[in-house]
C-alpha cells in the first residue's frame, strides 16, 4: 500500500514537472516566433533601403559619366589657357 502511495506521488510530481516544462517550451516558442517576425520585418526594410541605395548609385554613376567629358574638357582647356598667359 505504501508503494502505491509513493507511485501516485511520483506520477503527480512528474506530471506537474512535465506541465511546467511544456508551458516553458510554449513560452519560448512564442518568443522565438516574435523574434523571427521582427527579423523578417527588418529584412524587408533592409531590402527596400538597399534597392533605394542601388538606385541612387545608378543615378550617381549616370551623372558622373555625363560629367566626365565636361570636366575633362575644362581641365584640358585650363591647362592650355594657363600656359598661354605665362
Amino acid at each position: 500500500m505504501e508503494t502505491l502511495i509513493h507511485a501516485d506521488i511520483f506520477f503527480f510530481v512528474a506530471t506537474v514537472g512535465f506541465v511546467i516544462i511544456g508551458i516553458g517550451v510554449v513560452i519560448g516558442l512564442v518568443f522565438v516566433i516574435l523574434i523571427l517576425k521582427n527579423i523578417h520585418a527588418l529584412s524587408k526594410i533592409v531590402r527596400n533601403e538597399a534597392d533605394l541605395i542601388a538606385g541612387d548609385i545608378d543615378a550617381l554613376r549616370t551623372r558622373t559619366k555625363s560629367l566626365t567629358w565636361t570636366i575633362a574638357f575644362k581641365l584640358f582647356r585650363n591647362f592650355f589657357v594657363n600656359r598661354d598667359r605665362d
